[in-house]
C-alpha cells in the first residue's frame, strides 16, 4: 500500500467519525431547537480556525517546508477569514440581526472555497510527501479539518432546511424545528 493513501484514508475516517458524533450525539439531543439554534454551535467550531496562523511560523509544522509560501498565506488567510466570519455570525445571532443567516451563508461559501482550494492545491503535495509530515500537521489534517468539513455539511443541510421553511412561511422565531 502506498503511504500517500494514508492521509486521504485517515481524513475519511475523521470525517465519518465527526459525522457520527454530530448526527448521533448532537442532533438528537436538540430536537426542540430551531434551525438557527442548531446552526450556532456548528458556526462556533470555526472560531478556532485561527490556528492555521501556525503554518506561517518557520519550524512550527512541516507545512512550512513542504508548501510554497503563497500557499501557506492562502491557507492561513482563508482560515482567518473563516474565524472572523464566525465571530460576526455569532454576534449577529446574539444580537438578533436580520442578517445572521447571510453571515452563515458567507461563512459557508468562504469556508468551503478554502477547503476546496486546499484539497486541490495542497493535499497532493502533502500526500506526495507524507513521510515528511510531522505529527502536529498530520493530526490537524486528520482530526480538525474533517470536523470543519463535516460542520460545513451540517450547516449547508440546515441552511437548506431553513430556506424550505422560510419559503413555506413558517415563523422561524417561534416554530420549533425537528432535526432529522
Amino acid at each position: 500500500m502506498k503511504l500517500g493513501l494514508l492521509l486521504p484514508i485517515t481524513f475519511l475516517f475523521g470525517s465519518i467519525s465527526w459525522r457520527f458524533i454530530l448526527a448521533t450525539l448532537y442532533l438528537p439531543n436538540f430536537k426542540q431547537w430551531t434551525t438557527k439554534q442548531l446552526i450556532q454551535p456548528l458556526v462556533a467550531i470555526h472560531l478556532f480556525r485561527y490556528i492555521s496562523i501556525s503554518l506561517l511560523i518557520p519550524g512550527m509544522t512541516t507545512a512550512y517546508e513542504l508548501l510554497p509560501y503563497s500557499n501557506l498565506v492562502r491557507l492561513a488567510g482563508g482560515d482567518i477569514a473563516c474565524a472572523f466570519l464566525s465571530m460576526i455570525t455569532l454576534m449577529a445571532f446574539h444580537r438578533n440581526w436580520k442578517s445572521a443567516m447571510f453571515w452563515v451563508c458567507t461563512l459557508s461559501v468562504v469556508g468551503l472555497s478554502d477547503l476546496l482550494m486546499a484539497t486541490l492545491f495542497d493535499m497532493p503535495i502533502f500526500i506526495a510527501n507524507l513521510e515528511e509530515i510531522d505529527a502536529r500537521l498530520f493530526g490537524l489534517l486528520t482530526t480538525f479539518i474533517p470536523l470543519v468539513f463535516v460542520s460545513h455539511v451540517f450547516i449547508l443541510r440546515l441552511l437548506w432546511q431553513y430556506r424550505k421553511e422560510k419559503k413555506a412561511g413558517y415563523n422561524l422565531r417561534d416554530e420549533k424545528i425537528i432535526a432529522s
